[in-house]
């Protein structure tokens, strides 16, 4: 009996620590930068994002972060961000 009860907490425990990973973080920017319709230099700029804008971080690909800001979704260098946990989770 006492075994099982471990294993049921452990299972729970696992289970929370995975959802919590795929929850959006909230970071800041280091610098002036700009959010990105894709994760790439020439892709389309969204919106130009000042230094210290609070972004959440969705998705990592490769050297770029989706981030949500306000309305918009887009992609950002990750050099650019700072604070909270760096990867939510990666894309390949």
């Amino acid at each position: 009996m006492r075994r099982a009860r471990v294993l049921i907490f452990g299972a729970l425990l696992l289970a929370m620590f995975s959802a919590a990973s795929v929850q959006a973080q909230a970071v800041l920017t280091n610098r002036a930068t700009e959010l990105r319709a894709a994760a790439d230099d020439t892709a389309k700029v969204v919106q130009s994002l000042p230094e210290k804008t609070e972004v959440k971080v969705l998705v990592r690909q490769g050297a770029w972060q989706q981030v949500r800001v306000g309305n918009n979704t887009g992609w950002v260098r990750m050099m650019h961000l700072r604070g909270g946990s760096s990867i939510v989770a990666e894309q390949q």
